[in-house]
């Protein structure tokens, strides 16, 4: 949304903030993947939890390969790989491996397995804080809630132009 002009950075922060809150206040929030789907259509979180923690875990991946790649690659580019490889796919769907595999070309790829198993699989939080994050945004921490700030808006507009 920022990308395309509809979000500012204070409309930006101010909704991953709502949705940092919902998901790390929620009580099922480390409920294991294979357990939220068999829950799925019941009342409260389970239908929210996996689009929480996919973009906790989309922000904090796009940070490790900003940083990793001094700016020249982040999910954004590994998602248009992976579009690639599926293209010719029924339902263009891509394996978890697919996943990993694409970011164990800028990330150690151990670290990443281990973190997708733990975070997504496993439904362990993901522990958001300043050092993993690019150096214009901040993250404090309200109670056991990672909340953010963004430090410089100009270093965040452009890591949503094309690069």
């Amino acid at each position: 949304l920022v990308r395309a002009g509809l979000m500012d950075a204070a409309d930006f922060e101010k909704s991953f903030n709502k949705m940092l809150r919902q998901f790390y206040n929620s009580p099922i929030k480390n409920t294991p993947n294979n357990k939220i789907f068999e829950n799925f259509w019941k009342l409260g979180d389970y239908q929210r939890i996996p689009y929480w923690r996919g973009c906790v875990y989309a922000f904090y991946l796009d940070n490790l390969l900003l940083k990793a790649t001094n700016r020249k690659t982040g999910l954004r580019e590994i998602v248009l790989r992976l579009k690639t490889i599926v293209h010719n796919r029924p339902g263009y769907e891509f394996t978890n491996d697919e996943f990993i595999q694409q970011l164990a070309a800028y990330l150690p790829e151990k670290r990443i397995r281990e973190e997708f198993n733990q975070f997504i699989l496993e439904g362990n939080s993901i522990p958001l804080n300043s050092a993993d994050v690019l150096p214009e945004f901040q993250i404090n921490n309200v109670g056991d809630i990672p909340q953010l700030k963004i430090k410089n808006k100009r270093k965040f507009y452009s890591n949503y132009q094309t690069r």
